[in-house]
């Protein structure tokens, strides 16, 4: 599937906090397909350096300021350069970024979002999330990182960031504005390192607060 046609439409935002192991492939894989913004999320090893000798672009949080604040940035300097789609992936090199392409195809078929469905999801909460999310939403996965959006329908959000969503916010948001969506299935690989999130209950009880806000947008009017 050829992509020199929408190579200069694509904004691909990688997050990374730490990824020195792993930034540096997960770029030139990405580069392939479309510019590449990473998010340096207040990184302590060499993130910021790979980041710089290789990304199209940089977003240097200052302090780690977390997924939801550096998922905002990235959107709004996407926004504000003018591309017609953007798609997040993770610097962990756990995201097939050879299924770009597809993700990028169904929204030029006219969906407004593309959700990664990712063959493991390794928490019992995330597991009741994407029961939940199926349900009343139609989407397989919530969590998953791999997200693909038609930005002037990301535009016609008023708030891109309004409390710790774990990535869902956005999405959401879109789907309660215009519900064109489409889920692609994608095998996670495995990483080298952490992870970032975690099994702590601290993150559990964050899951489960995202499962009553997913209630809550479904329910309420357009937002």
């Amino acid at each position: 599937m050829s992509n020199s046609h929408y190579i200069s439409e694509l904004a691909i935002i990688i997050l990374a906090f730490n990824e020195e192991k792993n930034l540096k492939d997960v770029i030139n894989k990405a580069k392939k397909y479309g510019i590449v913004i990473v998010v340096n999320d207040g990184s302590t090893d060499q993130t910021k350096n790979i980041a710089q000798d290789n990304a199209n672009f940089i977003i240097n949080n200052l302090q780690n300021f977390g997924y939801d604040v550096s998922i905002k940035k990235g959107f709004e300097f996407a926004i504000s350069k003018n591309f017609k789609y953007l798609i997040t992936i993770d610097g962990d090199n756990q995201h097939p970024i050879e299924k770009i392409p597809f993700f990028i195809k169904s929204l030029k078929q006219g969906k407004s979002i593309v959700v990664g469905n990712r063959d493991l999801k390794p928490r019992y909460l995330e597991k009741i999330f994407s029961f939940l999310s199926f349900n009343l939403w139609g989407i397989k996965d919530p969590m998953c990182g791999m997200k693909a959006f038609r930005i002037e329908h990301v535009k016609s959000i008023r708030t891109l960031y309004s409390y710790n969503s774990i990535g869902t916010e956005i999405m959401f948001k879109v789907l309660k504005n215009f519900s064109s969506y489409e889920n692609i299935d994608i095998k996670i690989s495995n990483r080298k390192g952490k992870s970032k999130f975690g099994y702590s209950i601290k993150l559990n009880i964050l899951i489960i607060k995202n499962i009553i806000k997913s209630l809550q947008f479904k329910y309420s009017r357009r937002i």
